[in-house]
This record gives structure tokens, C-alpha cells and sequence, in this order.
């Protein structure tokens, strides 16, 4: 789920990038979108997949706070 999550965001993003201008890209005052998401969950057993992005990375520890992490 994490890693389509992050598909997601990333698709949200190229699809503003693709529907805006290069002028407005280029303007300092620029930004792509935040994304909040949110993953409702209605099964019967408890979910057990991770929550957080950098926990299916390997060796994330390595590199602190300089992985992307979102829950």
C-alpha cells in the first residue's frame, strides 16, 4: 500500500506539471500540490501491511531523515 501511495502522489504531481504552462513553472512563487492521503480500512483482521513508507525500503536507517517517509 505504501508504494501505491506514493504512485499516486507521484501521478497527481506529473498531472499538474503536465496541465501548467512553462511560464507559470518557471515563476519562484511555483508549487506542485500537497497530498494528504488516506487509506480507509474496513476488513475483519487487523491490518498488519506497514504504515510508513520508509519501513519497505532497505537500509532507510542509513540515511535518517533524508529518506521520503509519509503514513
Amino acid at each position: 500500500m505504501p508504494m501505491r501511495l506514493l504512485f499516486y502522489i507521484f501521478e497527481l504531481c506529473r498531472e499538474r506539471l503536465k496541465n501548467t504552462s512553462k511560464k507559470d513553472m518557471r515563476n519562484k512563487n511555483f508549487k506542485l500540490p500537497a497530498v494528504v492521503s488516506m487509506i480507509i480500512y474496513n476488513g475483519k483482521n487487523q491490518w498488519t501491511a506497514s504504515r510508513n513508507f520508509k519501513d519497505i525500503l532497505c537500509s532507510n536507517e542509513l540515511f535518517g531523515e533524508n529518506v521520503i517517509d509519509f503514513r
